[in-house]
């Protein structure tokens, strides 16, 4: 998807802000519109809710589904023990906001559950759809004397954070395109002839790309919260 142009616009002035003009052109061929989730409950990012209602959005707690769902329980090896999927998120796709051109249904819930202790399956993530019917949600529990196949899982331990979706950019990061280290290199070869330091210039560049994507991060920043603490993902 094409960014429109007044995200356009409001890239080119994050770039000019953080002094990225180096990648300019790179960013503004890369760069995506996306939905962020953040933790709602920006009064405290860190303190879970002890109930929801059924079918919203949130990190964390237990999934809910409609009847005939069944947590997927496997063997990573024919000589392992059973474990099931660790339950990380749930996504009330009609309280997002929707994104031209998106893939993704205007209603229904999304679920992803995680699997990072079973390197043998080849992904880490497992994600199921369930549309929007009218059948009741019904909140599942995980299978009984069953371990966790999620650190994350364990971490959670039944907590539940509230999230919503906010428009934003996805800007490309060193990982896709491996800018960072680009244009540090070209910038800092002599660095003895600039007073900027590697350290500020990647510090820039994940300001610049936390404000990209979170049209409110100024606002939730001013009020003292770190970024890490509230931001959950993009979906594109």
């Amino acid at each position: 998807m094409d960014l429109t142009g007044s995200e356009r616009d409001r890239l080119i002035r994050l770039i000019r802000e953080h002094r990225l003009e180096p990648s300019e052109d790179e960013l503004l061929a890369h760069s995506a519109p996306c939905v962020t989730l953040l933790l709602s409950d920006i009064e405290d990012p860190r303190r879970a809710v002890t109930d929801s209602a059924p079918g919203s959005s949130r990190m964390g707690g237990l999934p809910d589904a409609p009847d005939g769902f069944e947590w997927r329980v496997i063997r990573p090896r024919p000589d392992a023990p059973e474990v099931h999927a660790g339950f990380l998120m749930q996504l009330d796709l009609a309280d997002l906001p929707r994104l031209a051109g998106s893939g993704l249904p205007a209603t229904g819930l999304l679920s992803v559950f995680h699997w990072d202790q079973c390197t043998e399956l080849g992904h880490s993530f497992e994600v199921h759809y369930f549309a929007a019917t009218g059948r009741p949600w019904h909140r599942i529990e995980p299978p009984a004397d069953v371990p966790c196949a999620s650190e994350l899982g364990l971490y959670l331990d039944g907590r539940a954070f509230p999230i919503e979706g906010v428009l934003g950019i996805d800007a490309p990061s060193k990982g896709q395109h491996d800018l960072l280290s680009y244009d540090a290199h070209e910038r800092f070869a002599h660095e003895s002839q600039d007073t900027d330091h590697p350290q500020r210039w990647a510090s820039r560049w994940a300001t610049f790309r936390q404000r990209a994507a979170a049209t409110g991060f100024d606002t939730r920043c001013a009020r003292g919260f770190r970024y890490d603490w509230w931001w959950v993902g993009q979906l594109l």
